[in-house]
């Protein structure tokens, strides 16, 4: 039969040595027909990290040739392992025949010998019980096959961090380290050895997994803005494993419990204002590795609308138009004014302007188009403003210029379209005890520290000078 030499390994290794021998006792005749060499599958599968220095897998065979049956007549493993997985700690290598498919008389029950260690590779010894033609295992044709044995190696130190075990079958032809891998069946209750192919055909590794790694660093997500009396981000992350936990910060403190992995992505909830970071941290090795990037929540006040309005003229005149005018706050770059006039809508537009009666009450409603998602409290009311009509005293000048003087509320009000050069009050004794120059429009002078009783207003203009008495009230 062919054979294939093994692999020559520059790397540091050690050889795990698993030694099955089943004695070949030719007391039953039972004729079968010889196999190809490629008609078994001899696998390692389910590797296993079970703590930060334990790594377990199991062996199985399988028949790879339905139609004709494969009695098992004795095999034995050799692998090739980095030895530097180890880290100059000891090596303890058990078996657990649990769930193994061997029969009752062939099961594996002899552990391992200790390790011992020559050059770069360690060998490891196991044996089983002898078996006759007639007395070995129905090898599975169902992948994987029949479970031989599960294997459990361990190191008095944890294992060095992403490291590799790199275990490999040993060739059949290999003569040292010794207990190259075979595989021998009974053909006409004769025991027969089989070729080995390791690595492509039918003495296969399945995994060699990275020790000790570190967690998958995967994205924080969630930086953004929220309005301070709103609930917060969600802060999360854009993936995760399964069998690592992750933990928020915020800072240097820890935010609520770790959340396990799911294999997909996964949520912290809603956090506030703060720079937020995740740690992951292995559930069986305890190795713990940062998260890609944080999560930057800001925190947005609240954006207002208000809105206070003002007359161009109260008290006013009988007959009088008045014109009120907003001003905005928060009001964005094109807001809304709607007008009322004793509660009832009287009109849109920028300002307003009627001939109002004593009592009437104005105010309007800005909506505001400010673009701030912290827009709140629109539209804003604005202030009320009840209006004085008085009916006063007017007069003209030669050029009919209307000039209205009236008090009300401890105040004389001189309400002139032209310009005034001097506006002079007096009291009965001639005294000044008010005077104002060049003004224009509604003037108001306070009289509140003056007794009720009569008073000359004197306004100067360009054209004319005028008094006139009036009694304060």
């Amino acid at each position: 039969m062919k054979r294939i030499k093994p692999k020559v390994y520059t790397v540091s290794a050690f050889l795990l040595m698993f030694f099955v021998i089943f004695n070949v006792n030719a007391v039953h005749k039972i004729r079968y027909a010889p196999l190809a060499t490629d008609e078994f599958l001899l696998s390692v599968k389910n590797f296993k990290q079970t703590s930060n220095s334990k790594l377990e897998f199991d062996a199985y065979l399988q028949d790879t040739n339905p139609t004709l049956p494969f009695e098992l007549a004795s095999m034995q493993f050799g692998f090739l392992i980095n030895s530097a997985i180890y880290a100059g700690g000891t090596l303890t290598v058990t078996i657990d025949n649990t769930n193994s498919g061997l029969n009752a008389i062939q099961k594996i029950t002899a552990s391992p010998n200790a390790a011992i260690k020559t050059g770069s590779q360690t060998v490891i010894k196991l044996a089983s019980g002898i078996v006759r033609a007639g007395q070995g295992t129905i090898i599975s044709t169902a992948v994987p096959g029949t479970l031989i044995t599960h294997f459990i190696i361990t190191s008095s130190v944890p294992f060095p961090s992403n490291i590799t075990p790199d275990l490999i079958f040993t060739s059949s032809t290999s003569t040292t380290p010794l207990y190259a891998t075979r595989v021998a069946e009974f053909i006409n209750s004769l025991s027969t050895q089989l070729d080995v192919n390791i690595g492509i055909a039918n003495a296969i590794v399945n995994g060699n997994p990275i020790l000790n790694a570190a967690p998958t660093a995967y994205a924080v997500t969630g930086s953004g803005s929220f309005c301070q009396d709103g609930l917060g981000l969600a802060v999360g992350l854009s993936n995760s494993d399964i069998g690592v936990n992750y933990q928020l910060y915020s800072g240097e403190t820890a935010v609520g419990s770790p959340v396990a992995g799911t294999g997909s992505a996964i949520n912290f909830g809603n956090q506030t204002a703060g720079t937020y970071t995740v740690t992951a941290t292995n559930a069986t090795t305890s190795i713990t590795a940062s998260m890609t990037g944080s999560a930057v929540i800001t925190a947005n006040p609240p954006v207002t609308p208000d809105v206070s309005i003002e007359a161009s003229s109260n008290p006013a005149a009988t007959g009088a138009s008045v014109t009120f005018t907003p001003t905005p706050v928060n009001g964005g770059i094109n807001p809304a004014y709607e007008w009322f006039v004793n509660n009832v809508s009287v009109g849109t537009g920028e300002t307003y302007s009627y001939i109002p009666t004593d009592g009437d009450q104005i105010y309007t409603k800005m909506t505001s188009n400010d673009t701030s998602p912290c827009l709140t409290g629109n539209p804003a009311t604005s202030n009320t403003i009840t209006m004085s009509v008085s009916p006063g005293t007017g007069f003209s000048n030669e050029k009919a210029i209307r000039i209205n003087i009236y008090s009300t509320n401890k105040a004389i009000y001189i309400d002139c379209p032209i310009k005034i050069k001097q506006l002079s009050v007096f009291n009965m004794l001639g005294s000044v005890i008010a005077m104002e120059e060049n003004v224009t429009g509604l003037r108001k002078i306070n009289l509140n520290s003056f007794p009720n009783e009569c008073y000359v207003v004197k306004v100067v203009t360009d054209n004319n000078v005028t008094t006139q008495k009036i009694l304060l009230k």
